[in-house]
């Protein structure tokens, strides 16, 4: 199914009218730092980066009865001293993403969210970058197909008012053959990040975070819910201008609730780092 669906999209594209608009766009999340347990063991004691990147054009981005779509780039990297291969792997490969309700007008903050959902479409090609010869007697698998949904929305972080909370969110949820590390069996996997917190002086931004995994899986790793607080000092946040606005230094704190199997995995993480997030569209 995913090869007609990526077919019917390229058709698509070529069918766009000459006069359309070519607009590039770019999000990337990266984020860096040492973790107790990381949710893996309870003396993982190290540092752990990630990154995920994604470039494009949007084809029909001036056109008002078509909504964008766009090929684009993406590389998704973990990295750490760490000596396990699943811990270091590079995956790259190319999708497709639609902005279906881009022209949506939303009339307040329950609803203005919804002009940022995306459908996309990925094919991705895995790299583990230490220990390949475990993973391949482990029968990792190497590729990876996704179609699904994502969104990116913040509240209250541009035209900032120190009177009422911040929030970020992030969610994406996907059908996935192997996720690039099993066989799923075209799976379901959802995530859901929530942040919320507070301006305050000096660039500060305490929060209080949710972030839940869950899928049609039994792992634990799938499935799971954190809580806990941190504060982000985002030291470039007044310069709006600045491809720096988006850096942060962060330190926080979660719980960790395993609603299937526990495994006797950590029940909390305490970590510290730099997380850097770009979204231009």
């Amino acid at each position: 199914m995913f090869k007609y669906i990526i077919c019917l999209l390229l058709i698509f594209m070529l069918a766009v009218p000459s006069g359309a608009a070519i607009a590039p766009f770019i999000d990337t999340w990266n984020r860096g730092g040492y973790f107790t347990t990381n949710t893996e063991i309870k003396n993982f004691n190290a540092v752990l980066g990630r990154s995920e990147i994604r470039a494009g054009i949007f084809l029909t981005d001036d056109l008002e009865d078509i909504p964008p779509i766009g090929p684009y780039y993406v590389s998704l990297l973990v990295t750490s001293k760490d000596p396990n291969y699943w811990n270091n792997q590079l995956a790259t490969g190319y999708g497709v993403r639609i902005l279906p309700f881009v022209n949506y007008e939303g009339t307040n903050w329950a609803d203005e969210w919804i002009k940022d959902i995306k459908v996309f479409a990925e094919i991705l090609t895995l790299t583990n970058l230490v220990d390949d010869s475990t993973a391949i007697a482990n029968g990792v698998p190497t590729t990876d197909k996704r179609v699904g949904l994502d969104l990116y929305h913040e509240w209250n972080q541009d035209k900032i008012d120190k009177n009422i909370p911040w929030t970020d969110i992030w969610a994406n949820i996907s059908i996935r053959s192997t996720n690039l590390h099993q066989d799923w069996r075209h799976n379901y996997l959802l995530r859901y990040l929530q942040k919320t917190g507070w301006h305050m002086e000096d660039n500060l931004m305490p929060y209080l975070k949710a972030e839940l995994f869950a899928s049609g899986l039994t792992q634990p790793w799938w499935n799971n819910l954190q809580l806990g607080a941190g504060l982000d000092v985002a030291p470039f946040k007044d310069d709006k201008e600045s491809l720096l606005n988006k850096l942060k230094i962060y330190i926080e704190y979660t719980s960790i609730i395993w609603y299937k199997e526990s495994d006797s995995r950590p029940q909390s993480d305490f970590r510290f780092g730099v997380e850097y997030r770009l979204y231009r569209k």
